[in-house]
């Protein structure tokens, strides 16, 4: 492994320890009641913006079972951050949308992405910004590549 390709793993190791730690200590200080996940989970809720938010949507979106969702979206509702309703068209879908404690704690977790991205990029060039950019998408291939292949071994593993 050459250097640079060693200090590129080093980075992306250290990043992604550096992302939880900071969503850990933001999650924190706003002595939120949410793990990480739920965090997540609430932003996932929040960016359903030009429609209804189902949970079957949801599941689709995350690449989890209903049943997951069932089970976290009840937790949250719980903690006053979701709430859900039947679909006045599809009387078995069910609709859920952010309290606003949860659009609060929605609005919290996308500032601090807001705040990493324009940190990243702030004073670099147009052209460096395009090849960051390829690289993320390359590196988020990978990622959906690697979920893929992982999804059709536990297919081929099952009795």
């Amino acid at each position: 492994m050459n250097e640079g390709v060693k200090r590129l793993n080093e980075l992306l190791e250290l990043t992604y320890r550096d992302i939880q730690r900071l969503e850990h200590r933001m999650q924190r200080s706003a002595n939120s009641p949410l793990s990480i996940s739920e965090l997540h989970f609430i932003e996932s809720v929040g960016l359903c913006t030009d429609r209804p938010c189902t949970v079957s949507e949801l599941a689709s979106q995350l690449g989890i079972t209903l049943a997951s969702v069932t089970v976290a979206v009840n937790k949250l509702v719980g903690k006053g951050m979701l709430e859900k309703t039947k679909s006045l068209i599809d009387g078995r879908s069910v609709i859920i949308t952010l309290t606003r404690e949860g659009m609060r704690m929605f609005r919290m977790h996308r500032f601090f992405h807001h705040r990493m991205v324009s940190d990243l990029t702030d004073g670099m060039s147009e052209e460096e910004v395009q090849v960051l950019l390829r690289a993320m998408e390359k590196l988020d291939q990978f990622f959906l590549r690697s979920l893929s292949d992982d999804n059709h071994a536990e297919k081929e593993e099952r009795p």
